[in-house]
Parts: C-alpha cells; structure tokens; sequence
C-alpha cells in the first residue's frame, strides 16, 4: 500500500462555533459519522457537544459538502453512535446521557427517545430491516 492511502479532498469547518474558531477548533469535535445514500449524497456528524449536522452534496461525481442544517444539543453529552437508515428514513443516535434518539432524516426533528433502563451508555446500534426494528447494545 501507498501512503498516504487517502487523498484530503475538502475540510469542513462551518460546524465550529465563533468561540471555537478563535482557538483553532480545538474545543469541539467530530466523534461520529454516518453516511446515507440516494439521490443525493448525505453524512450526519454528531459532535462532542451533542449536536448533530447535516451535510449534502449535490454532485456525486465530485463532492463537496456543505452543511445544510445543525441541530444543537440534541443529546446533553457527546454523540458516540450514528446509524443512518436510508429505507425508513430514519437517523438514530446514541450518546453519553444514556438515550438513544430517533431523528427524521430529512430534517433532523426528533421522532422519539429511549433512556436506558440498565442506567449505562448504549455501545452499538443495528436495523434489522425483515422486522423494521432497531436494536441496541449497552455495556
């Protein structure tokens, strides 16, 4: 294998808030990423804040993504896991406050909640898409 392996094409950074551009973005982070497919190109950032982006891209050939949409603090604690479900529509999320949250893709509204009864951090999410179910780990 070369290296590098990859080829930096575009850096985001319209996320950041004014606060965090003045100290070179240091404050926030991009801890998840989920990306969906369709018509047009579509990746859902959760940061260490809670928040949770929209990003699109028009041209599939060559993408450049812009951020369409943030939704703030959408968790209370960072964002540890995204799963994008591209036939339902749906975006779930899991974060450090115990809940997971079910978003609607297009918009980013939330659709429902679920705060662990076993009172730990969810660790993983899968669809199972014979059932139309979600399924979720925790530690």
């Amino acid at each position: 294998m070369l290296y590098p392996f990859y080829i930096c094409t575009q850096v985001i950074t319209e996320h950041l808030l004014p606060r965090h551009k003045e100290i070179g973005g240091m404050g926030l982070w991009i801890t998840s990423i989920a990306w969906k497919d369709g018509d047009t190109l579509q990746l859902y950032a959760g940061d260490s804040e809670g928040s949770v982006m929209i990003l699109r891209s028009s041209d599939i050939e060559n993408p450049k993504f812009f951020q369409e949409k943030k939704n703030e603090f959408v968790h209370r604690l960072s964002i540890c896991g995204i799963l994008a479900v591209s036939q339902e529509n749906f975006v779930f999320t899991i974060a450090f406050d115990h809940l997971v949250k079910g978003l609607d893709a297009t918009n980013g509204n939330e659709l429902f909640r679920y705060k662990n009864p076993n009172k730990c951090n969810f660790s993983c999410l899968a669809w199972d898409t014979s059932t139309h179910e979600l399924i979720a780990g925790d530690e």
